[in-house]
């Protein structure tokens, strides 16, 4: 079922409830709604566009309504692009692109990235911000954690249903989740549908961790740096004893 947010201009190629073929220059099938543009549903797809520049153009110009909005209450995918040559999904505005999933809320995957950031360069922007963050406490051994992880080199598997083919056969390298699980368990994706069985690692959040145990080191260094320093002292005096043994003596009661 289609969202009740409002769809005022919609553009599209449509080959469940209509069919149009488009080139360059018109446009096979618009539709205008105060509500909705364009409702469709199907068993696999609910609207299908097409064409040489763009498949489907949505516009929306009313507040927090969306130009495309596609919705999938089975297993599959709400909103699927691709294109051999620009870009499968396309988004602009407040919120380029907006995903929303039982599972995933954006599944990307490419043959060079499986997202790219054209932009500031800021991919990813996790809102911790202090306000909505609550029991806020430091990291107090770092070192411990990270030293239970381990790193693994492997090659992903062949094609399957459950793989994507741009990285089957390919080596890579990474950790084991179950085994992060055990350790850090705040950056392992679990399935909502079966508990405790671990699906992903959110390697950028190990970013605080290596941080944490980064800074724990830097004292660590400037204590032995200190320590270095006095029994460096301490040596020198006693080369200059050994050097004039007449002043050692003098000085020995």
């Amino acid at each position: 079922m289609m969202s009740l947010r409002s769809f005022t201009i919609v553009l599209a190629m449509v080959s469940t409830i209509a069919f149009a073929q488009s080139s360059t220059q018109s446009v096979g099938f618009t539709a205008t709604g105060t509500q909705r543009g364009i409702d469709a549903s199907g068993g696999m797809i609910g609207v299908n566009g097409v064409g040489n520049n763009v498949g489907i153009y949505g516009v929306s110009v009313g507040p927090g309504g969306y130009g495309v909005f596609g919705n999938n209450t089975s297993f599959g995918i709400g909103v699927y692009g691709t294109s051999p040559q620009g870009g499968g999904v396309q988004g602009s505005g407040q919120t380029g692109v907006q995903g929303l999933g039982t599972f995933y809320g954006v599944n990307g995957s490419g043959a060079v990235a499986d997202f790219f950031s054209g932009g500031l360069g800021v991919s990813f922007v996790v809102g911790t911000i202090r306000n909505v963050m609550y029991d806020i406490a430091p990291i107090t051994d770092p070192m411990a954690e990270i030293n239970q992880l381990q790193g693994v080199m492997f090659t992903w598997p062949l094609p399957s249903p459950n793989t994507s083919n741009a990285r089957s056969g390919r080596p890579d390298i990474g950790f084991i989740a179950e085994e992060v699980a055990k350790v850090v368990p705040e950056v392992v994706a679990v399935d909502p549908n079966a508990q405790n069985v671990a699906v992903g690692i959110d390697y950028a959040r190990l970013t605080v961790l290596l941080v944490e145990a980064v800074k724990q080191q830097a004292v660590d260094i400037t204590m032995l740096k200190t320590a270095n320093a006095k029994l460096q002292r301490q040596i020198e005096s006693c080369q200059v004893q050994v050097n004039n043994p007449h002043d050692l003596a003098r000085s020995t009661p």
